[in-house]
Protein backbone atom coordinates (compact mmCIF):
# COMPACT_ATOMS: atom_id res chain seq x y z
CA UNK A 1 0.00 0.00 0.00
CA UNK A 2 1.31 3.26 -0.59
CA UNK A 3 0.56 6.58 0.77
CA UNK A 4 0.17 9.97 0.14
CA UNK A 5 -0.19 13.16 2.27
CA UNK A 6 -0.87 16.19 1.45
CA UNK A 7 -1.78 19.68 4.06
CA UNK A 8 -4.89 22.12 4.04
CA UNK A 9 -5.89 25.47 5.50
CA UNK A 10 -8.82 25.19 7.45
CA UNK A 11 -11.56 27.54 7.34
CA UNK A 12 -12.61 30.47 10.26
CA UNK A 13 -14.29 33.22 10.92
CA UNK A 14 -13.96 36.64 11.50
CA UNK A 15 -16.32 37.20 14.24
CA UNK A 16 -17.45 41.35 16.46
CA UNK A 17 -18.52 40.22 19.83
CA UNK A 18 -20.64 42.45 22.19
CA UNK A 19 -19.89 41.28 25.92
CA UNK A 20 -21.02 42.12 29.40
CA UNK A 21 -20.40 40.68 32.47
CA UNK A 22 -21.11 41.32 36.21
CA UNK A 23 -18.45 42.69 39.09
CA UNK A 24 -18.39 44.43 42.42
CA UNK A 25 -17.64 47.84 43.39
CA UNK A 26 -15.20 48.36 46.40
CA UNK A 27 -17.48 51.30 47.92
CA UNK A 28 -14.65 51.90 50.66
CA UNK A 29 -12.72 53.74 47.33
CA UNK A 30 -15.50 55.44 45.51
CA UNK A 31 -15.49 59.18 46.29
CA UNK A 32 -18.51 60.51 47.99
CA UNK A 33 -21.34 61.01 45.75
CA UNK A 34 -23.87 59.11 43.19
CA UNK A 35 -22.56 55.95 42.24
CA UNK A 36 -20.84 55.94 38.42
CA UNK A 37 -22.55 55.17 35.81
CA UNK A 38 -22.54 51.17 35.09
CA UNK A 39 -20.68 51.00 31.24
CA UNK A 40 -21.33 47.70 29.45
CA UNK A 41 -18.01 45.79 28.18
CA UNK A 42 -17.76 46.05 24.37
CA UNK A 43 -15.56 42.78 22.87
CA UNK A 44 -14.48 42.58 19.60
CA UNK A 45 -12.97 39.31 18.48
CA UNK A 46 -12.23 36.62 15.38
CA UNK A 47 -10.93 33.04 15.17
CA UNK A 48 -7.26 32.36 13.92
CA UNK A 49 -5.76 29.70 11.77
CA UNK A 50 -7.98 30.13 8.78
CA UNK A 51 -7.09 31.37 5.09
CA UNK A 52 -9.92 29.98 3.22
CA UNK A 53 -13.44 30.65 3.59
CA UNK A 54 -15.87 28.39 4.60
CA UNK A 55 -18.89 28.52 2.33
CA UNK A 56 -21.08 25.56 3.69
CA UNK A 57 -24.22 26.12 5.64
CA UNK A 58 -23.27 23.60 8.75
CA UNK A 59 -25.50 21.86 11.27
CA UNK A 60 -26.09 22.77 14.94
CA UNK A 61 -24.27 19.89 15.92
CA UNK A 62 -21.27 21.46 14.20
CA UNK A 63 -17.82 20.07 16.12
CA UNK A 64 -15.33 22.24 14.11
CA UNK A 65 -15.66 25.76 14.32
CA UNK A 66 -15.80 27.72 11.04
CA UNK A 67 -16.78 30.88 9.29
CA UNK A 68 -20.21 30.21 8.90
CA UNK A 69 -22.24 29.00 11.78
CA UNK A 70 -25.75 28.95 11.61
CA UNK A 71 -26.85 27.68 15.25
CA UNK A 72 -24.84 29.70 18.44
CA UNK A 73 -21.60 28.42 19.49
CA UNK A 74 -21.59 28.02 23.59
CA UNK A 75 -17.88 29.45 25.10
CA UNK A 76 -17.16 30.17 28.56
CA UNK A 77 -14.67 32.96 30.20
CA UNK A 78 -12.58 33.96 33.37
CA UNK A 79 -12.83 37.43 34.71
CA UNK A 80 -10.20 39.02 36.95
CA UNK A 81 -10.58 42.08 38.30
CA UNK A 82 -7.99 44.81 39.97
CA UNK A 83 -7.84 45.13 43.89
CA UNK A 84 -9.56 48.87 43.73
CA UNK A 85 -7.80 49.93 46.92
CA UNK A 86 -4.12 49.57 45.67
CA UNK A 87 -4.57 48.19 41.72
CA UNK A 88 -3.10 44.95 42.19
CA UNK A 89 -4.39 41.86 40.81
CA UNK A 90 -4.92 38.56 42.96
CA UNK A 91 -1.31 37.34 43.61
CA UNK A 92 -2.55 33.90 42.75
CA UNK A 93 -3.87 34.89 39.24
CA UNK A 94 -7.11 33.29 37.77
CA UNK A 95 -6.49 30.28 40.74
CA UNK A 96 -8.69 32.91 42.60
CA UNK A 97 -11.15 32.89 40.10
CA UNK A 98 -13.68 30.48 41.66
CA UNK A 99 -16.27 29.97 38.36
CA UNK A 100 -16.26 30.52 34.57
CA UNK A 101 -18.71 33.04 32.91
CA UNK A 102 -21.03 31.62 30.40
CA UNK A 103 -21.19 32.93 27.26
CA UNK A 104 -22.63 32.60 23.81
CA UNK A 105 -21.45 33.44 20.10
CA UNK A 106 -24.58 34.12 18.11
CA UNK A 107 -25.02 32.35 14.48
CA UNK A 108 -23.14 33.75 11.51
CA UNK A 109 -24.80 32.13 8.34
CA UNK A 110 -22.40 34.10 5.93
CA UNK A 111 -19.33 34.37 7.65
CA UNK A 112 -19.87 38.34 8.73
CA UNK A 113 -19.36 39.17 12.22
CA UNK A 114 -21.60 38.20 15.07
CA UNK A 115 -22.37 38.98 18.67
CA UNK A 116 -21.17 37.39 21.89
CA UNK A 117 -23.36 37.78 24.84
CA UNK A 118 -23.38 36.68 28.46
CA UNK A 119 -25.57 35.56 31.20
CA UNK A 120 -25.88 37.68 33.49
CA UNK A 121 -25.01 41.06 31.47
CA UNK A 122 -22.33 42.25 33.69
CA UNK A 123 -20.09 45.79 33.29
CA UNK A 124 -16.84 47.29 33.48
CA UNK A 125 -15.56 48.24 37.53
CA UNK A 126 -16.69 51.34 38.24
CA UNK A 127 -13.91 54.03 39.53
CA UNK A 128 -12.42 56.72 37.79
CA UNK A 129 -8.65 54.92 38.85
CA UNK A 130 -8.09 50.89 39.38
CA UNK A 131 -10.47 49.94 37.85
CA UNK A 132 -9.15 47.22 35.21
CA UNK A 133 -10.39 43.99 34.40
CA UNK A 134 -8.80 40.74 32.62
CA UNK A 135 -10.61 38.68 30.59
CA UNK A 136 -9.86 35.08 29.17
CA UNK A 137 -12.01 32.56 26.89
CA UNK A 138 -12.17 29.33 25.85
CA UNK A 139 -14.19 26.82 23.96
CA UNK A 140 -15.91 24.46 24.53
CA UNK A 141 -17.66 26.00 27.23
CA UNK A 142 -17.69 24.60 30.89
CA UNK A 143 -20.32 22.00 31.29
CA UNK A 144 -20.09 20.77 34.43
CA UNK A 145 -19.24 17.08 33.16
CA UNK A 146 -16.75 16.64 30.66
CA UNK A 147 -15.72 20.34 30.29
CA UNK A 148 -14.99 21.68 33.78
CA UNK A 149 -13.23 24.61 35.33
CA UNK A 150 -11.70 25.05 38.72
CA UNK A 151 -9.12 27.15 40.43
CA UNK A 152 -7.68 28.75 37.25
CA UNK A 153 -7.49 25.12 35.02
CA UNK A 154 -9.90 24.21 32.05
CA UNK A 155 -9.96 20.53 31.73
CA UNK A 156 -11.53 19.22 28.43
CA UNK A 157 -11.36 15.47 27.14
CA UNK A 158 -9.98 15.04 23.15
CA UNK A 159 -12.03 13.19 21.97
CA UNK A 160 -11.53 13.93 17.85
CA UNK A 161 -14.81 16.02 17.98
CA UNK A 162 -13.84 19.05 20.79
CA UNK A 163 -12.17 22.01 18.99
CA UNK A 164 -10.53 23.45 21.88
CA UNK A 165 -10.04 27.30 21.33
CA UNK A 166 -8.30 29.47 23.51
CA UNK A 167 -8.07 33.38 23.75
CA UNK A 168 -5.42 35.83 24.36
CA UNK A 169 -5.84 37.31 27.90
CA UNK A 170 -6.69 40.83 27.43
CA UNK A 171 -6.99 43.94 29.96
CA UNK A 172 -9.39 46.33 29.19
CA UNK A 173 -11.60 49.29 31.79
CA UNK A 174 -14.55 51.70 30.95
CA UNK A 175 -11.96 54.71 30.01
CA UNK A 176 -9.63 52.17 28.25
CA UNK A 177 -11.45 49.37 26.18
CA UNK A 178 -11.06 45.82 25.32
CA UNK A 179 -8.86 45.48 22.37
CA UNK A 180 -10.07 42.63 19.99
CA UNK A 181 -9.78 39.19 21.04
CA UNK A 182 -8.41 36.42 19.12
CA UNK A 183 -9.57 32.84 19.76
CA UNK A 184 -6.85 29.88 18.24
CA UNK A 185 -7.54 26.99 17.69
CA UNK A 186 -5.11 24.86 19.96
CA UNK A 187 -5.18 21.32 18.40
CA UNK A 188 -4.64 19.61 15.13
CA UNK A 189 -7.31 18.76 12.53
CA UNK A 190 -6.89 15.07 10.91
CA UNK A 191 -8.88 14.29 7.87
CA UNK A 192 -8.67 11.48 6.44
CA UNK A 193 -9.54 10.47 2.41
CA UNK A 194 -9.52 6.71 0.64
CA UNK A 195 -9.50 5.90 -3.04
CA UNK A 196 -8.67 2.90 -5.01
CA UNK A 197 -6.49 3.15 -8.14
CA UNK A 198 -8.86 0.70 -10.66
CA UNK A 199 -11.99 -1.62 -9.71
CA UNK A 200 -9.78 -4.33 -9.21
CA UNK A 201 -7.96 -2.54 -6.68
CA UNK A 202 -10.91 -1.66 -4.89
CA UNK A 203 -12.98 -5.10 -4.83
CA UNK A 204 -9.30 -6.49 -3.46
CA UNK A 205 -9.32 -4.40 -0.62
CA UNK A 206 -13.17 -4.24 -0.12
CA UNK A 207 -14.67 -1.97 2.29
CA UNK A 208 -13.21 0.07 4.84
CA UNK A 209 -14.44 -0.41 8.59
CA UNK A 210 -12.69 1.62 11.01
CA UNK A 211 -9.34 3.85 11.08
CA UNK A 212 -7.70 4.82 14.22
CA UNK A 213 -4.91 7.42 15.27
CA UNK A 214 -2.71 5.65 17.74
CA UNK A 215 -1.13 6.82 21.20
CA UNK A 216 -3.33 9.64 21.53
CA UNK A 217 -3.29 11.83 24.79
CA UNK A 218 -7.23 11.80 26.45
CA UNK A 219 -6.85 15.32 28.35
CA UNK A 220 -6.01 18.89 27.59
CA UNK A 221 -5.36 21.06 30.49
CA UNK A 222 -5.49 24.65 30.05
CA UNK A 223 -3.40 26.50 32.86
CA UNK A 224 -5.02 30.06 32.35
CA UNK A 225 -4.08 32.34 31.00
CA UNK A 226 -1.97 30.45 28.38
CA UNK A 227 -0.80 27.36 29.14
CA UNK A 228 -1.90 24.54 27.37
CA UNK A 229 -0.82 20.60 28.47
CA UNK A 230 -1.96 17.28 26.97
CA UNK A 231 -2.30 14.45 29.53
CA UNK A 232 -3.30 11.23 30.37
CA UNK A 233 -2.38 7.74 29.16
CA UNK A 234 -1.90 7.52 25.55
CA UNK A 235 -4.04 4.99 23.47
CA UNK A 236 -6.20 4.47 20.08
CA UNK A 237 -8.29 7.20 18.98
CA UNK A 238 -11.37 6.21 16.37
CA UNK A 239 -11.59 8.68 13.93
CA UNK A 240 -14.71 10.89 13.75
CA UNK A 241 -17.08 9.15 11.42
CA UNK A 242 -18.43 12.40 9.79
CA UNK A 243 -17.93 14.45 7.06
CA UNK A 244 -15.17 17.59 8.01
CA UNK A 245 -17.05 19.44 5.18
CA UNK A 246 -20.57 19.12 6.55
CA UNK A 247 -20.46 16.86 9.46
CA UNK A 248 -23.29 14.56 7.82
CA UNK A 249 -22.69 11.02 9.34
CA UNK A 250 -20.63 8.67 7.16
CA UNK A 251 -21.19 4.83 6.89
CA UNK A 252 -20.89 2.09 9.12
CA UNK A 253 -18.29 0.78 6.23
CA UNK A 254 -17.37 3.09 3.46
CA UNK A 255 -16.41 2.09 -0.11
CA UNK A 256 -13.32 2.81 -1.63
CA UNK A 257 -13.83 5.92 -4.31
CA UNK A 258 -12.48 4.65 -7.87
CA UNK A 259 -9.91 6.88 -9.43
CA UNK A 260 -10.16 8.16 -13.05
CA UNK A 261 -7.41 6.61 -15.13
CA UNK A 262 -5.97 8.54 -18.68
CA UNK A 263 -6.24 5.86 -21.17
CA UNK A 264 -3.34 6.89 -22.92
CA UNK A 265 -0.63 7.20 -20.81
CA UNK A 266 -2.48 5.63 -17.25
CA UNK A 267 -2.13 8.87 -15.41
CA UNK A 268 -4.35 9.32 -12.52
CA UNK A 269 -6.51 12.61 -13.34
CA UNK A 270 -9.30 12.29 -10.40
CA UNK A 271 -8.33 10.24 -7.27
CA UNK A 272 -12.81 10.59 -6.27
CA UNK A 273 -11.37 9.85 -2.93
CA UNK A 274 -13.81 9.23 -0.14
CA UNK A 275 -14.10 11.19 3.28
CA UNK A 276 -13.19 8.52 6.26
CA UNK A 277 -13.57 11.37 8.90
CA UNK A 278 -11.67 13.25 11.20
CA UNK A 279 -10.26 13.94 14.31
CA UNK A 280 -8.87 16.67 16.77
CA UNK A 281 -5.53 15.68 18.18
CA UNK A 282 -2.44 17.29 19.94
CA UNK A 283 -0.20 18.54 17.54
CA UNK A 284 2.43 16.70 16.45
CA UNK A 285 5.69 18.43 16.91
CA UNK A 286 8.67 17.62 13.75
CA UNK A 287 10.55 14.66 14.50
CA UNK A 288 7.84 12.58 15.19
CA UNK A 289 5.13 10.67 13.10
CA UNK A 290 1.55 9.70 13.26
CA UNK A 291 0.45 6.28 13.36
CA UNK A 292 -2.47 4.62 12.19
CA UNK A 293 -4.54 1.34 11.89
CA UNK A 294 -6.59 0.82 8.95
CA UNK A 295 -9.38 -2.10 9.84
CA UNK A 296 -11.14 -3.33 6.63
CA UNK A 297 -14.47 -5.00 6.81
CA UNK A 298 -13.15 -8.11 6.09
CA UNK A 299 -11.13 -7.99 9.76
CA UNK A 300 -7.72 -7.32 7.98
CA UNK A 301 -5.79 -4.66 9.66
CA UNK A 302 -3.11 -2.17 8.21
CA UNK A 303 -0.53 -0.57 10.91
CA UNK A 304 0.71 2.87 8.75
CA UNK A 305 3.11 5.15 9.90
CA UNK A 306 3.23 8.46 8.69
CA UNK A 307 6.31 10.35 8.66
CA UNK A 308 6.05 14.24 9.82
CA UNK A 309 7.66 17.00 7.52
CA UNK A 310 9.61 19.78 8.71
CA UNK A 311 7.26 21.66 10.68
CA UNK A 312 5.27 18.57 11.97
CA UNK A 313 1.32 18.82 12.72
CA UNK A 314 1.07 22.35 13.90
CA UNK A 315 -1.95 23.75 15.85
CA UNK A 316 -4.50 25.57 13.87
CA UNK A 317 -4.27 23.97 11.00
CA UNK A 318 -6.24 20.58 9.42
CA UNK A 319 -4.09 18.11 7.29
CA UNK A 320 -5.61 15.84 4.91
CA UNK A 321 -4.00 12.42 4.77
CA UNK A 322 -4.91 10.51 1.53
CA UNK A 323 -4.72 6.52 1.44
CA UNK A 324 -4.20 5.41 -2.29
CA UNK A 325 -5.11 1.58 -2.42
CA UNK A 326 -3.56 -0.53 -5.13
CA UNK A 327 -3.33 -3.99 -6.00
CA UNK A 328 -0.54 -6.30 -8.12
CA UNK A 329 -2.75 -7.89 -10.70
CA UNK A 330 -1.46 -11.82 -10.71
CA UNK A 331 0.89 -12.48 -14.15
CA UNK A 332 2.09 -15.67 -13.52
CA UNK A 333 5.17 -16.42 -16.48
CA UNK A 334 5.47 -19.97 -18.07
CA UNK A 335 7.36 -22.56 -20.90
CA UNK A 336 6.57 -25.76 -21.42
CA UNK A 337 9.91 -28.29 -21.24
CA UNK A 338 10.49 -30.84 -23.91
CA UNK A 339 9.66 -34.31 -23.32
CA UNK A 340 12.99 -36.21 -22.84
CA UNK A 341 12.46 -39.76 -24.35
CA UNK A 342 13.03 -42.45 -22.01
CA UNK A 343 16.31 -44.78 -22.54
CA UNK A 344 15.17 -48.47 -21.38
CA UNK A 345 17.38 -51.47 -20.02
CA UNK A 346 19.78 -53.14 -22.13
CA UNK A 347 20.50 -55.78 -19.58
CA UNK A 348 19.75 -59.63 -20.29
CA UNK A 349 16.04 -59.76 -18.58
CA UNK A 350 15.39 -55.93 -18.83
CA UNK A 351 12.12 -54.55 -20.08
CA UNK A 352 12.98 -52.98 -23.04
CA UNK A 353 10.10 -51.69 -24.14
CA UNK A 354 8.96 -54.45 -26.84
CA UNK A 355 5.88 -56.25 -26.54
CA UNK A 356 5.05 -59.83 -28.07
CA UNK A 357 1.77 -59.94 -29.44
Amino acid sequence: MKLHAKSIIWSAAVLATAVGMTACSDSSSESVGPEPELVEIQLNGNVSGSLVAETAVLPESRAIINATHTQAVPLSFARLDMNRSDGSYPANGYASVTSALSASLAASSDGSASAITFTPTAYYLVGQTNNSTKLVGWHPAVDGTSVTYAAGVVTVPINGENDIMLSGEKVGSKTSPFDPFTFAHKLTQIKIEAYAVSEGAKTQWGKIKTITLKNQKPTCKIELPATVKFEGTAADLALVRKKATDDSALDAELELGVATVNTTDGSITATNAVECGYAMIEPIASGSTLSLEIEMADGCKEPLTINDWTTGYAESEAYTITLKFTATEINPQATISDWTPHTWGTNPGDFNGEVEL
